[in-house]
């Protein structure tokens, strides 16, 4: 059978069954959360034998397309972290050379980063460290971002990281 709803219209159910295990369980996986979530299934609509025997492959797809869900996240945050390194070693260069020219370069970094995100304001302010005159300034742009609050930003992106790292290693 056949899904007919998004976001898996026209994947066959067991796949979408599949997908919504491994999103609701984290990809944290057992025989008893396989065989209790296929009962709850059957409970409701049974699924065919050729789709419990297809159960074990398309978990494996599913897996293999979330560890790529989540490493294209990773990507975005490689990203965004270069491009934090590339404006910290630009701040600090302009306070150590002309600290007149600090301003022009948060003007600039404000209109290239219009609206960071914390990934990107917790890797900044992190290379900023020990650098009270530039770190005041780039803490002062940032705390007037919807974000709000650098430590809770902070806090929220750590927590994402060690959530994130956790994914992985159960999809693994």
């Amino acid at each position: 059978p056949i899904l007919s709803t998004e976001p898996l219209k026209d994947m066959p159910r067991i796949y979408g069954l599949a997908s919504d295990l491994i999103s609701h369980t984290d990809a944290q996986l057992d025989r008893h959360i396989i065989a209790n979530h296929l009962n709850e299934y059957q409970s409701v609509e049974a699924l065919t034998m050729g789709e419990l025997w297809a159960m074990p492959l398309m978990l494996r797809i599913a897996l293999i397309d979330y560890i790529r869900r989540l490493t294209d996240q990773m990507i975005q945050w490689l990203r965004e972290r270069e491009a934090a390194d590339f404006w910290a070693n630009r701040l600090l260069a302009a306070a150590r050379l002309d600290p007149d020219n600090l301003f022009f370069f948060l003007a600039e970094l404000a209109r290239e980063e219009p609206e960071p995100s914390e990934h990107f304001a917790f890797h900044l302010t992190g290379q900023l460290f020990g650098e009270s005159a530039v770190l005041v300034q780039v803490k002062s742009w940032l705390e007037r971002k919807p974000t709000g609050s650098i430590v809770d930003g902070a806090l929220r992106e750590q927590v994402r990281q060690v959530a994130h790292h956790t994914s992985i290693g159960n999809a693994i």
